[in-house]
């Protein structure tokens, strides 16, 4: 017998899912749908298989896309990073792929009830399951909307499904007694040392930059100096003042849905209409939707618009695909009449971001462009940061990538050069002053001293409760070392640390300390999230470095 949830999301499944996809749309179609390379549905003729999806299928991407946008709602997670969200996508394709191989069941009805309950949509503040929740997103909306509740109940079972997945692959690992207790012996050893510090910006050695090394240093560091391809694009932009004409007014039925799903964006609308007094009654959402009607209507038309000059963006650039028209061809001066557009034109830049005039155009912009040739010399859509504006770029020339002659790059080269002089004779000095320390058994006052280097003592630390200024690189360098022995030269930033053992004290443990057994337990749970990650990495390797297949 399943529960009331259950039941709950069976009877109204599709009100409460619609909601929770009318609150995530917007993002999904801007930040995704109008990305690029999602641009028309197309069919190749190359499949890219990918643990069942086609990575060349724009509407088999779109549903994973989709899956995992619901998950992460659910999930309570609201911020969007691109580069996170693809990395999660794929691998939310390759747990189900573990899952199916290793045929773990979708739940039972009253499973399903209980998993409902974890999700954080469904928890108040303090990360409690709230019945109300639930039945607050059932009555915000009408249940003859199009969203499809059965696709975002399979993303639910399939999460289950993921779950257990993840809780098998990252169970504990086994660890040995003797990696406890040096690791028990490792965080309770405590340590006394002295830190001389050489900084690079006080070493001022003579260097002698003759026109014949400069020379020589240029001819061995020639392809440094090469001067990459020169980009030259053009771009035009759709945004709502391209769509023409006036949205209808769909009606009190879409606009009031949409008014309930989107009450932050009429803050300041329906503070200024609010009644006065402390005794005054606030209006239920409806009578505030009847007086802030009018700039309910203009948000939504705006956004429409908006939405419009993507899709205006898309036919435009199918256009330019299906009839091959060519670049500021007649036909392609022709279309950007049609769509009143004007091309924008950007300075000369290549693959170094220091020429790339970002403030003009979206970084995405560039690295587009670097995909350009005379075939095809239009990109996909590049929405702007605020999502207002959606780039189209058109390449106008490519300048191949050349060897400079000397004269042209002599300034920079002998700079490079005396950096490089400097670098290799600070690591020189940092040898000399190791070999001046152990030949005065590590003393390393005196040796210090005589080379202006700066030393700070630490007495009787723990690495759990280490010195603010030992950075963990002078950690990892002091562990191996015995009391009255010294380090070689470390270089962190630019300053190179000479570190000297003076105690160590590592105690006696046994299986019978206190914190043996919470040791062990982390170490077998990172074992286990170790195992976990391995075995992700290596079938996302797998399947994205084969080639795509006809």
């Amino acid at each position: 017998m399943i529960s009331w949830i259950a039941n709950l999301v069976q009877k109204r499944g599709k009100i409460i899912f619609s909601i929770l996809l009318a609150i995530i749309i917007v993002a999904f179609v801007f930040t995704i749908g109008a990305g690029p390379g999602i641009v028309r549905n197309e069919k190749t003729n190359y499949q890219r298989d990918f643990y069942g999806v086609d990575l060349n299928s724009s509407g088999q991407i779109q549903t994973l896309q989709s899956a995992t946008m619901v998950s992460r709602y659910l999930d309570g997670i609201r911020q969007f990073d691109e580069a996170q969200f693809q990395q999660q996508m794929l691998m939310r394709q390759v747990r189900l792929h573990i899952a199916s191989e290793l045929a773990v069941p979708a739940p039972t009805d009253t499973q399903l009830s209980e998993y409902i309950k974890t999700k954080r949509a469904f928890q108040n503040a303090t990360g409690k399951f709230e019945k109300a929740l639930l039945e607050n997103f059932v009555s915000t909306l009408q249940s003859d909307t199009l969203v499809n509740d059965a696709f975002v109940m399979t993303v639910m079972k399939d999460d289950f499904r993921l779950q257990q997945v993840d809780e098998l692959l990252t169970a504990p690992g086994f660890v040995f007694d003797e990696e406890i207790l040096a690791s028990l012996a490792r965080e309770q050893t405590t340590w006394s040392a002295k830190v001389a510090e050489f900084k690079y910006a006080d070493f001022k050695p003579e260097i002698e930059a003759t026109d014949e090394a400069i020379e020589a240093y240029f001819n061995t560091n020639e392809l440094a100096y090469r001067i990459p391809e020169q980009y030259t694009i053009s771009f035009v932009e759709f945004s709502a003042s391209t769509v023409k004409g006036a949205i209808e007014d769909p009606g009190d039925e879409v606009l009031q849905r949409y008014f309930l799903t989107n009450r932050s964006k009429f803050e300041a609308a329906e503070k200024a209409i609010m009644p006065e007094g402390e005794e005054a009654a606030t209006p239920a959402p409806l009578e505030i939707f009847e007086q802030i009607r009018a700039d309910v209507y203009n948000t939504y038309a705006a956004e429409q618009k908006t939405t419009k000059s993507v899709e205006q963006a898309n036919d435009f650039i199918g256009t330019l695909f299906d009839n091959n028209i060519k670049y500021q061809s007649i036909e392609f001066k022709k279309m950007l009449l049609e769509f009143g557009l004007k091309e924008k034109s950007l300075p000369p830049f290549s693959t170094d971001p220091n020429t790339q005039l970002v403030g003009i155009a979206p970084q995405q912009l560039f690295e587009e462009a670097f995909r350009l040739d005379e075939e095809r010399y239009y990109s996909d859509v590049v929405a702007n940061k605020d999502d207002t504006k959606f780039l189209v770029a058109f390449l106008e020339s490519k300048t191949p990538a050349r060897n400079p002659e000397l004269e042209e790059v002599k300034a920079r080269v002998e700079a490079d050069f005396r950096v490089a002089e400097k670098q290799a004779a600070f690591a020189v000095k940092g040898t000399e002053i190791k070999s001046a320390i152990d030949a005065a058994s590590g003393d390393i006052d005196t040796v210090a001293e005589a080379n202006g280097l700066t030393v700070s003592a630490y007495e009787s630390f723990k690495f759990s409760e280490k010195p603010e200024a030992l950075s963990f690189q002078l950690l990892q360098a002091m562990e191996p070392l015995k009391p009255g022995e010294v380090s070689d030269m470390i270089t962190v930033g630019d300053t190179g640390y000479f570190v000297n053992v003076t105690a160590k004290n590592t105690p006696e443990v046994t299986a019978d300390d206190a914190r043996f057994a919470a040791v062990s337990s982390s170490l077998e749970g990172y074992s286990g999230y170790t195992r976990y990650q391995a075995i992700i990495d290596q079938l996302l390797s797998l399947k994205l470095e084969q080639p795509a297949q006809n």
